[in-house]
């Protein structure tokens, strides 16, 4: 979030060979795939969608241990956390990282993205919610699609049939299908 950064601390640090500032990026896979470990530093969180698409995309993680982040850690199998509001563990957690092996970081990249497919797949959430209002997974079409739909939307439980990801712009893709390059 530029705003939040004194707009001399941009200038200075911009275009370094330490620091990249990336502005209005409509896709940002590339970035992701270019990247060894994905780094979120949070005060606060929902469940991060930046973090399940870096997750998707095989990346270890450093996270802020704060709800919504927390439950994607598994401590040293998949990233590591960080105190929030503490640059000295956020420090500490950057430097454990970079003592990883390449090979280690890449299994727990694996790892993440393991995660993600067993746990934030929408087939999950939609076989549970067909199961909840009891339609027959193994002959879905005897049910008929008119009452599928009213049924999710009386309870008020409609899931658009995929994740959007929003990059600020109208790009939209499944997350467990998001492919690394």
């Amino acid at each position: 979030n530029p705003s939040s950064l004194d707009s001399s601390f941009i200038t200075e640090y911009a275009n370094t060979n330490y620091v990249n500032i990336f502005y209005n990026i409509s896709d940002v896979r590339d970035l992701i795939a270019n990247s060894d470990c994905f780094v979120l530093p949070s005060y606060r969180e929902g469940l991060s969608r930046s973090a399940l698409e870096a997750m998707a995309m095989a990346k270890p993680l450093i996270l802020s241990d704060v709800p919504g982040c927390s439950e994607l850690i598994i401590e040293g199998e998949n990233g590591l956390l960080c105190d929030p509001r503490s640059s000295s563990s956020l420090y500490s957690m950057m430097s454990k990282m970079l003592k990883i092996s390449h090979n280690d970081r890449i299994s727990m990249g694996n790892r993440s993205r393991k995660i993600v497919e067993d746990n934030y797949d929408e087939k999950i959430d939609i076989n549970k919610l067909l199961k909840f209002i009891n339609v027959d997974l193994e002959n879905p079409n005897e049910v008929g699609d008119d009452r599928i739909f009213n049924a999710i939307a009386a309870n008020h439980l409609y899931k658009p049939p995929h994740i959007i990801i929003d990059f600020g712009t109208a790009t939209t893709f499944d997350i467990v299908n998001l492919k690394k390059k």
